[in-house]
């Protein structure tokens, strides 16, 4: 499914997505591999690749169908949390974005603004990029697959293997 940015951002962004350390890297983007990927985003190329994402309840469910104890545990100790989706692929895309947007990290890129127009930002944090290049990267549209579902742990991990190797 294709969201934009912004809409990304309101609906996955913030804490709701755990990225679980036992078999999701370290995120590993280097500056120039995230002002690429923000570029693209700008240039409608964002949605070539997709960030997949397992919903806890929907695993939470399948779990207690299963009767896996262990998993049950897991599951309830993320929803508990403030958690709702596990990353499985998309970690740097996900957190480089939400990092920008949020001022963390600068942008040295050719973006393209909401007007179809280039603007080339150095060392620019998205407070000072013009409105109308800020409302490109907002209405920037990337890939999202939110709705896969694991009974455990296990399955979750082999699913990133999956995506991965």
């Amino acid at each position: 499914m294709k969201y934009s940015i912004k809409d990304f951002l309101d609906t996955f962004g913030g804490s709701e997505i755990y990225y679980d350390p036992r078999f999701q890297r370290k995120a590993v983007w280097t500056r120039i591999c995230g002002d690429k990927y923000i570029s693209a985003c700008t240039k409608g190329r964002g949605f070539l690749s997709t960030i997949v994402l397992a919903n806890i309840r929907k695993c939470l469910k399948l779990a207690k169908k299963a009767g896996l104890r262990a998993d049950i545990n897991y599951f309830e100790d993320l929803l508990n949390n403030g958690y709702e989706f596990i990353s499985l692929d998309g970690q740097n895309r996900a957190k480089w974005v939400e990092r920008v947007v949020k001022n963390e990290l600068t942008v040295t890129a050719t973006l393209v603004d909401a007007d179809g127009g280039e603007f080339k930002a150095t060392n620019k944090f998205f407070k000072d990029l013009p409105p109308r290049v800020q409302d490109g990267i907002y209405n920037s549209f990337i890939s999202v697959i939110h709705d896969v579902v694991a009974s455990s742990q296990v399955e979750l991990a082999e699913i990133f293997r999956d995506l991965n190797d």
